[in-house]
């Protein structure tokens, strides 16, 4: 019996808006960085879990909140995340003191 030719024509997956994931935040990048951070201090493997799964929920809330402020158009600019900090009270007090810069 002869051997199964697999199709590899398809380079690329094509993927939909729905099926984009977001970034993953490498726990083990964010111990290394705390432990330079905080160089002499004892930290446990746990704050870096802890903060990394933080870190994704934030991220998460606002591209997807901006995704659903922006309907035609491709890219989330900073003018948006603005925005939505702003509507949001809890992202809004959270995040009162950070600086966003403006759009090129």
């Amino acid at each position: 019996m002869p051997p199964k030719i697999k199709n590899h024509s398809k380079k690329y997956e094509i993927s939909s808006p729905e099926s984009e994931e977001l970034p993953v935040f490498h726990v083990d990048r964010i111990h290394r960085k705390l432990k330079k951070k905080f160089h002499g201090l004892r930290l446990h493997q746990d704050a870096s879990v802890y903060l990394a799964a933080v870190l994704e929920y934030l991220t998460a809330e606002v591209v997807t909140l901006s995704k659903k402020l922006i309907v035609n158009n491709k890219r989330i600019m900073s003018s948006h995340v603005k925005q939505i900090l702003q509507t949001d009270p809890e992202l809004n007090i959270l995040l009162s003191e950070v600086t966003i810069p403006t759009d090129w």
